[in-house]
């Protein structure tokens, strides 16, 4: 069970670091259901740039408090795996799995909240931790 979450977290690593690349999907293959779950829900929104992605703060699962599942992966965050929590809603994921999430749409899988505004949010709770 260790065995297939850590597989799919290194999925969801690979597909993100070859999207951060810039690798472009091969158009000319059959889409699978699991790319059609990826694409954004509305061509107008743009996924987070890796530049973005490394802003999210990244925790081990034990730092979550309780035990959650991941709802992209459906998994068990386990007490070692790297974790993200999302500003502004504070869901948390596998750090491999909302990061290919994310950089296909900037919303939270859970409650559709925009990663972004969470972000503005925090900065103008605290202006001097986080200048505009």
């Amino acid at each position: 069970m260790v065995v297939s979450g850590m597989q799919s977290v290194y999925s969801c690593r690979v597909f993100v670091s070859l999207q951060c690349r810039g690798s472009k999907p091969d158009h000319d293959q059959p889409r699978t259901d699991a790319a059609r779950v990826l694409e954004p829900p509305h061509p107008h929104l743009v996924g987070l740039s890796c530049h973005e992605l490394d802003r999210l703060p990244r925790i081990r699962g034990r730092e979550l408090g309780l035990a959650l599942d991941c709802s992209i992966c459906l998994r068990s965050i386990g007490q070692d795996d790297t974790a993200r929590l999302l500003p502004g809603c504070n869901h948390g994921f596998h750090s491999g799995c909302i990061d290919a999430w994310l950089s296909r749409r900037p919303l939270c899988p859970l409650c559709r909240s925009d990663v972004r505004l969470g972000w503005v949010n925090e900065a103008s709770s605290d202006e001097d931790e986080y200048p505009i």
